[in-house]
């Protein structure tokens, strides 16, 4: 992080103490996590409506309709008004009519279950075609961005030090998250302890994942690398941890915005945009 020499006036929500500009994140950084914001919210999208022609999870090599699913929506007749809609998971079934569900009438072709309608110009071919395409884009940014890391050493900022696992600093941060402390936080120059446990989830685990187990439904690539179905336990195991790993990114999402605006939005925009973070000069000297 680097020090702008340019102070700011004095800012009456933190005491009128001055304030300093730095530099939080690099441009390597902001470009990374902007290119990346975008193509998630692409995999998220055309994932659902991947998801959507075929809502069921298999475990194993092999999955189809009639076959035992793990979880499962679907509707109980498709004739019926209202759709009855249910979610099954093991041995429980959840209720979801009117929440999800539609049927998708293709004449001579049938009837099916949908979870979304979709748009009466939907192509499965080119929603595919966008998913993989979005998914190169992640992996290509995700190994530059690793490489960036470690030849900066900027990775250094998400070492987890002992001291940063004690439980008075972590139920600490999660109170000031919970209840606005914010101005004041020692954690303001630095990634605090929650911070770095969740970007090292993401970044070394969740998107290898994700990446992984995408590559494993494809035929082309299990040819290729027949590894990844050993490591994976099947085709249709992949695609189920797939999909886990999918909610868990719809959940960082959510999370991640949810800290943003418990943390203070203004300032935390500007230096993911700009690069350029207000803080009071107290926490600045001395560091």
């Amino acid at each position: 992080m680097t020090r702008k020499n340019e102070a700011g006036p004095a800012d009456p929500a933190i005491g009128r103490q001055p304030t300093v500009v730095v530099v939080r994140h690099s441009l390597v950084a902001r470009l990374w996590h902007w290119t990346t914001a975008g193509t998630v919210v692409l995999l998220l999208w055309s994932g659902v409506m991947i998801f959507n022609v075929h809502p069921r999870l298999y475990w194993g090599d092999s999955g189809h309709k009639g076959e035992a699913a793990i979880m499962e929506v679907a509707a109980r007749d498709l004739s019926r008004t209202p759709l009855e809609v249910i979610g099954r998971a093991g041995g429980y079934e959840v209720d979801l009519t009117g929440w999800l569900g539609s049927v998708l009438d293709l004449g001579s072709a049938g009837k099916f279950f949908v979870l979304i309608a979709p748009s009466a110009d939907f192509q499965f071919g080119a929603t595919r075609a966008l998913h993989f395409l979005a998914a190169e884009v992640l992996i290509a940014t995700w190994i530059f961005y690793a490489v960036y890391l470690v030849a900066s050493r900027r990775l250094g900022r998400w070492v987890i030090y002992p001291k940063d696992m004690s439980p008075r600093i972590i139920f600490g941060q999660i109170k000031s998250y919970f209840t606005f402390w914010r101005k004041d936080r020692d954690a303001e120059m630095d990634y605090n302890p929650i911070q770095k446990m969740i970007y090292i989830a993401l970044f070394f685990i969740l998107i290898p994942v994700a990446i992984l187990s995408g590559m494993t439904m494809s035929n082309a690539m299990t040819a290729r690398f027949p590894l990844l179905l050993d490591m994976f336990g099947g085709r249709q195991s992949a695609r189920t941890i797939h999909f886990i790993a999918a909610g868990s990114f719809a959940l960082f999402v959510v999370v991640h915005i949810a800290a943003l605006l418990m943390a203070g939005p203004v300032n935390h925009m500007r230096a993911i945009v700009t690069g350029r973070f207000r803080i009071t000069q107290k926490k600045v000297v001395g560091r």
